[in-house]
């Protein structure tokens, strides 16, 4: 059996993360895709897509500001 090591487990999860980051990604720009279609007001369409791009910015940063922080900790999270 092979021994797992701590930069190999930190890999997978930041892999995992980004993957996530993508997926996100392209479900928020499908839904906004279809509530273009949908809409007919220039405001709402607007609004729906500062609410995306908000959406999108955030989520982001949040989920690289976990893989800064699975880097730094790795040693004590991954014991």
């Amino acid at each position: 059996m092979s021994k797992i090591t701590t930069k190999q487990l930190y890999q997978r999860d930041a892999l995992l993360i980004m993957a996530f980051i993508c997926l996100a990604w392209l479900v928020i720009g499908f839904v906004l895709k279809q509530l273009f279609n949908i809409i007919n007001s220039l405001i709402l369409t607007e609004t729906a897509t500062l609410v995306g791009a908000a959406t999108i910015v955030f989520m982001t940063s949040a989920l690289i500001a976990v893989i800064v922080h699975l880097r730094k900790n790795s040693s004590q999270i991954y014991q």
